[in-house]
């Protein structure tokens, strides 16, 4: 399940970089950026970003002491800020004891793209894949959880509340995740059917890919008439359009419109959409999609190349298009 907190209000965006990353400045500008689109794109107001460099993460707090009374420092003068959104995932014990210092909500980037995921998601495939993406996400993080319930009355032999506690949800949502697996399974089946289904019928097909807000839905409109929703935000699409379009001297093609990609996706939402993902390597082409006018369309080119080589698709011929050039002059 996605974070049951109050996502609302103005947020402090915390970038952590560690200082054995191999990422140099501009990278880290680029992690900075993102969060920050993330953040809002969650329908948060961004107050200000802070950089912190770890050397070392601390077992209680993950950033040193010393960083986190400088941001206590900054929040008790700032009672507009509402919440911390962090760069990094951190435990859930280190996430508590942030929010018993700080008096402050701390989110985590990975928890706002879940929550994305959950308000983008309109179709029962999309809803399905979210809900057990959050799920396994939660699960993931309940043994931290642990310590951080009551355990009185505890002893030799016996459990505390907490334990009880935290056993029961382990339960509750590994039975939800069967649940929902086996639903999902079924979706993939009908999928791989139509799938054969369309291969039978020896139509073309090419794949949109790109990076999250590149502008695919919009070539996917231009190229077929459809009306996709199209919208400049993060993950306005999360559920793969299909539609037949007639070009002339090939014939019938179809045309797909496909979840955009990110770095650092969390591993639940990407085991969650990789079937839909991995549809692309049956296409014949694969146009990709770059925004030319983001300062990091080098690193999403790179993201999308790793992509589609996880998936099998790197041999996939395809066409690079640079999305934008009417609005970089030195292009």
């Amino acid at each position: 399940m996605i974070s049951k907190k109050r996502i609302t209000g103005q947020v402090l965006v915390i970038v952590i970089q560690e200082s054995e990353s191999s990422l140099v400045f501009r990278e880290e500008a680029v992690e900075c950026r993102e969060t920050v689109e993330i953040a809002r794109s969650s329908g948060l107001l961004v107050f200000d970003t802070v950089k912190i460099r770890v050397q070392k993460p601390t077992s209680r707090y993950y950033i040193g002491k010393g960083k986190v009374e400088e941001i206590q420092k900054l929040l008790s003068g700032k009672p507009e800020i509402a919440s911390v959104v962090l760069s990094r995932e951190i435990s859930p014990s280190q996430q508590r004891n942030l929010e018993t210092f700080w008096q402050k909500s701390v989110l985590t980037k990975n928890e706002l793209i879940h929550a994305i995921f959950a308000a983008r998601a309109l179709t029962a495939e999309g809803k399905i894949k979210v809900e057990l993406a959050g799920l396994k996400y939660q699960y993931s993080r309940l043994p931290g959880k642990g310590k951080d319930m009551s355990r009185t009355g505890a002893g030799i032999g016996t459990r505390g509340p907490g334990e009880q506690k935290i056993e029961a949800n382990r339960r509750e949502i590994k039975d939800r995740i069967v649940r929902l697996s086996r639903k999902l399974e079924k979706i993939n089946q009908r999928r791989a059917l139509n799938k054969a289904t369309r291969l039978s019928g020896n139509i073309p097909l090419v794949a949109i890919v790109g990076y999250t807000n590149a502008g695919k839905s919009t070539l996917f409109n231009a190229l077929t008439g459809a009306r996709v929703f199209v919208q400049s935000r993060m993950f306005a699409t999360l559920h793969p359009t299909v539609r037949k379009r007639f070009i002339p001297s090939c014939g019938e093609v179809l045309f797909a419109d496909t979840v955009g990609f990110l770095r650092d996706m969390p591993t639940t939402l990407k085991d969650a959409f990789r079937a839909t993902i991995e549809e692309i390597k049956d296409a014949d082409l694969i146009i990709e999609l770059i925004d030319i006018t983001d300062p990091a369309y080098y690193l999403h080119y790179q993201v999308i190349d790793q992509t589609l080589c996880e998936i099998g698709a790197s041999k996939v011929p395809r066409i690079i298009v640079f999305n934008k050039c009417d609005l970089t002059p030195d292009f």
